[in-house]
């Protein structure tokens, strides 16, 4: 026994070096204390404290769930949170669940189940303790709960992650509820022989598996509200490779020098691929006013050839937006380019985030995917100075 707390120690150690490394990610510095406390209850048991419960504590230590918590976290990509809250409502009132690992930009929720396959199974089966939930009833009250959790209009996907495998009947009955369940799937097991049937659930899952899971996961195609700063950066000739200069005017200098070190368009087109681009008649007329001033030649021709791709629709603003108090930041027609993207359920791509942030301070939270702003340039280009190569 005291080589196996000496070894659960020396892991609980990596583990909380480990998770030192994730404090970026909001919410992790609670799986960091969660696995800290761990440590420090495996300590205590090494000076000798606690003697009495060290069998039944090793039996059913948190550290095979924090583990897991870490592997997902770590092989997970676009990591949103990490143990987050969500609130949601049922028929007796409001409740709440923590998923563990939020991924993929929000898009997935993940949640390990680090119980052995055998007692998970028997609670299925009827056969648990009283006050021991049914892992079905579990995911049914994920899936309420991301039912009224979306993000950007979309319903979470939900995983559960299963450590130490999950029995096959298990396995097909979260697969009908629309969860989906991560781990090896084992026999279901032969109560009369159990000696054999424990040995398959003895080793733990490697979490390759849902490595491979979710680097093969793509947000489902979306329709996207193309904002006037969005079509500027798309038509501007100074992210269309006309950004090595020097401008007479200090800003377009200062983009320009941006663009040369991070450019604007690639990650832009990236987003928009393979979604359906809409713009409101508003965020058209607008652009054209602006292009028709200062858009050069080329500019006007990459109008042209985008707007063949942009379907344009009426205004068609939600009433909460139309309602936000007017500043320096909440323009009108920021509140119609925005709110006809909610009445639409679109995402509203824009470099206006201090609109966003200001309606979200009289709390209307608008579904927007941020990028870097541009200016027509090509009018300005005869003036500007060409950097030495």
């Amino acid at each position: 026994m005291d080589t196996k707390l000496t070894s659960m120690i020396k892991e609980a150690e990596q583990l909380w070096v480990r998770s030192k490394e994730l404090t970026h990610i909001p919410g992790a510095s609670k799986l960091e204390r969660k696995i800290n406390a761990e440590l420090k209850c495996l300590q205590n048991f090494k000076k000798g404290k606690m003697k009495d419960s060290l069998e039944n504590h090793l039996k059913s230590t948190n550290l095979t769930n924090l583990r897991a918590v870490l592997k997902a976290v770590e092989n997970s990509p676009d990591v949103l949170f990490v143990l987050k809250s969500f609130y949601y409502e049922t028929e007796l009132g409001g409740d709440q669940l923590v998923v563990d690992a939020v991924v993929t930009g929000g898009y997935k929720w993940i949640k390990i189940i680090a119980r052995k396959p055998l007692a998970v199974h028997k609670i299925w089966n009827g056969e648990g303790q009283y006050g021991d939930k049914d892992i079905v009833e579990i995911a049914k009250e994920y899936i309420i709960a991301s039912d009224q959790n979306p993000i950007n209009y979309e319903i979470p996907s939900i995983s559960f992650v299963f450590p130490r495998g999950v029995t096959k009947s298990v396995h097909n009955a979260l697969k009908s509820t629309g969860v989906c369940p991560i781990g090896r799937v084992l026999p279901d097991p032969d109560m009369q022989n159990l000696t054999e049937w424990q040995k398959l659930a003895e080793a733990e899952s490697n979490m390759e598996d849902i490595t491979q899971l979710l680097a093969d996961f793509t947000v489902p195609s979306a329709k996207v509200n193309l904002d006037i700063t969005t079509l500027i950066v798309l038509t501007s000739n100074i992210t269309n490779g006309d950004c090595n200069l020097t401008f007479l005017e200090d800003i377009l200098t200062k983009q320009a020098e941006e663009e040369r070190a991070e450019p604007a368009l690639p990650k832009l087109q990236q987003y928009l691929a393979g979604k359906e681009l809409i713009c409101c008649q508003t965020a058209h007329d607008n652009f054209q006013e602006i292009l028709n001033t200062v858009g050069g030649p080329q500019e006007k021709l990459r109008s042209e050839a985008l707007f063949k791709t942009v379907a344009i629709v009426p205004d068609e603003p939600a009433v909460y937006a139309m309602e936000l108090e007017e500043s320096a930041s909440v323009k009108l027609r920021s509140k119609i380019i925005f709110g006809t993207g909610e009445t639409l359920q679109a995402i509203t791509t824009t470099a206006n985030t201090a609109f966003v942030r200001a309606a979200s301070n009289q709390g209307v939270k608008f579904s927007s995917y941020f990028h870097p702003s541009r200016a027509l340039t090509e009018q300005k280009q005869c003036r500007a100075t060409p950097l030495k190569s």
